[in-house]
């Protein structure tokens, strides 16, 4: 078998990124909702989702390590949170792909660094597409039969100190999460040549 063959997504790379990609936005969806009984407590969310779905993006790269297989997590995420609403989550899932897909391919899919990047991108990109709009555009929050008082404390506490402490404390879960998943998964890693 030549090597571009080699490096294709099969079927069954396919469903392997399809039932993992399912599992972070399940992932996502039980941490959100969890954190969701406090305005403020939603804002870290996302550093939550990126401890806790870290492992699940990291066995991806390690199990599918072929073109396409950044792109086609983001895609699928990004996709299922269109479904649900969650337009913009797509919109930066899609974007943040392509650039992850090419930074990921520039090593082979082997670089544990270049993957910790692509993952950071996944998680900017989530937060960019599910927190980010209340400062971005609120007005869209309005959109959801939503009561206006709900919305305005939604945005209050974004806006608070607690709820810009977030942004960088989302960041440091970025890459407490990819240290849990290389520990996690050291022997997949080493297997498929990442570290």
């Amino acid at each position: 078998m030549s090597r571009t063959n080699e490096n294709k997504l099969k079927m069954k790379d396919i469903a392997t990124i399809g039932i993992f990609s399912a599992l972070l936005f399940v992932v996502t969806m039980v941490a959100g909702a969890l954190m969701g009984i406090s305005m403020v407590l939603n804002m870290y969310s996302v550093a939550v989702v990126a401890v806790l779905s870290a492992p699940l993006y990291m066995l991806i790269m390690a199990k599918v390590h072929k073109k396409g297989a950044v792109l086609l997590t983001f895609a699928i995420v990004g996709i299922l949170w269109g479904l649900f609403g969650g337009i913009f989550v797509l919109i930066w899932m899609l974007g943040f792909g392509v650039v992850g897909e090419v930074l990921a391919s520039k090593s082979k899919y082997q670089n544990y660094k270049m993957l910790t990047v692509s993952f950071g991108l996944y998680s900017v990109g989530y937060y960019l597409g599910a927190i980010a709009p209340l400062y971005y555009y609120p007005a869209f929050w309005y959109g959801f039969d939503r009561p206006k008082e709900t919305v305005d404390a939604m945005i209050a506490a974004a806006h608070s100190t607690a709820g810009l402490a977030a942004i960088p404390v989302t960041l440091i879960a970025i890459a407490i999460g990819a240290v849990i998943a290389k520990r996690m998964l050291k022997k997949h890693f080493e297997k498929a040549g990442v570290i």
